[in-house]
C-alpha cells in the first residue's frame, strides 16, 4: 500500500472514531498499543468490542458511522419496539445503530457464520439489549446442509461461496458450520403469527443463490427489507430486486446520497 493510501485510510479511520464517547481513549490505544486488536468502543451509553485484527473497523463500527443504513431508515417509518432479523450480522452493529438512532428493539434473530466473529456478536448483543434474542451461528443458505471451511479472525468478505480479505491476525481453524434456509430460520426464531418489523441481509453475494433457491416465501412475513445486493460475475441485481417484488414487496426510492448497491424494500400486505 503506497504512503498516500495509508495517509487517507488513517484520516478516515480517525474521522470514524471521533464519532464515539470514548474518543480519544480509543485513538490512543490505536497510537500507542497497536498490538491490541480487541478495543471497546462507547456510544450512547452502549458498550461494545471492535476488533481491528478481524476487520470489524469495516463492519460494526461502519455499521455505525457510515450513512450506508442512517440513510435508509428513515425512508421506512418504522415504530419501535421493533423485531428485528439480521442475517450477515458480523459484530452486531445493525441493532447497535438502532439502537443509537432511538429505537427500542423487542427481539433480534442474529445470524453470523465465522465463529470468532459470531462470539464478539454475541457479547455485544448481550452486553447491550434487554430484548429477546435468538443468535445463530450459522450461514443461510439456498438448502440445508453444512459448510466446512477455515474460518479467520474476521472479514467482512466472508460468504457461502467463499471469503476475501481474511484477517493477517492469528490462525485460521476448521469449523463445520450448519447451513440453513431463510425459510428454517424464521420457523425457529419466530412463533406462528409473529412479524418482522424489519430484516436486513448483508451476505457478500450469496444473496443471488438464495434468492433463486424458493426457500425464502417466509420474508412475507417481514414488513421492511434492507439488503446490499453486490457485484458478482455473471450475475444481475434485478435478478434479486425481481424475486423479492414477486413476494410482495416494493422498492422504496433511494434517498440522495444512498449507497447504490444497498436496496430497501417495504411488504405491500403488511403495510
Amino acid at each position: 500500500m503506497d504512503l498516500s493510501r495509508k495517509l487517507h485510510n488513517s484520516k478516515a479511520g480517525l474521522r470514524a472514531i471521533m464519532h464515539f464517547d470514548n474518543r480519544w481513549e480509543v485513538v490512543a490505544t490505536r497510537l500507542l498499543f497497536r498490538g491490541t486488536g480487541m478495543i471497546t468502543y462507547r456510544k450512547n451509553g452502549m458498550e461494545f468490542v471492535i476488533d481491528h485484527h478481524g476487520g470489524d473497523e469495516t463492519g460494526t463500527r461502519a455499521c455505525l458511522t457510515s450513512p450506508m443504513y442512517r440513510l435508509l431508515i428513515p425512508q421506512m417509518a418504522l415504530k419501535g419496539p421493533l423485531t428485528l432479523v439480521d442475517i450477515g450480522s458480523n459484530g452486531g452493529g445493525f441493532p447497535i445503530l438502532l439502537s443509537d438512532m432511538g429505537f427500542a428493539l423487542r427481539k433480534i434473530v442474529a445470524v453470523e457464520m465465522n465463529p470468532r466473529v459470531f462470539a464478539r456478536m454475541q457479547l455485544n448483543l448481550v452486553q447491550n439489549f434487554d430484548a429477546e434474542l435468538k443468535l445463530f451461528n450459522c450461514a443461510i443458505s439456498g438448502q440445508a446442509g453444512t459448510i466446512n471451511a477455515d474460518f479467520g479472525r474476521g472479514s467482512t468478505g466472508e460468504s457461502i461461496s467463499g471469503s476475501l480479505g481474511h484477517s493477517s491476525h492469528g490462525v485460521r481453524r476448521h469449523a463445520a458450520i450448519e447451513a440453513i434456509t431463510f425459510d428454517d430460520l424464521i420457523g425457529r426464531s419466530l412463533s406462528e403469527n409473529e412479524v418482522v418489523d424489519l430484516c436486513k441481509i448483508d451476505i457478500e453475494g450469496s444473496e443471488y443463490e438464495i434468492f433463486a433457491s424458493g426457500s425464502c416465501s417466509s420474508l412475507r412475513r417481514c414488513r421492511n427489507l434492507v439488503i446490499e445486493i453486490h457485484a458478482v460475475a455473471g450475475k444481475k441485481p434485478e435478478q434479486v430486486v425481481s424475486a423479492i417484488c414477486d413476494l410482495g414487496f416494493a422498492e422504496i426510492p433511494r434517498p440522495a446520497g444512498g449507497e447504490l448497491d444497498v436496496y430497501c424494500f417495504r411488504n405491500l400486505q403488511l403495510s
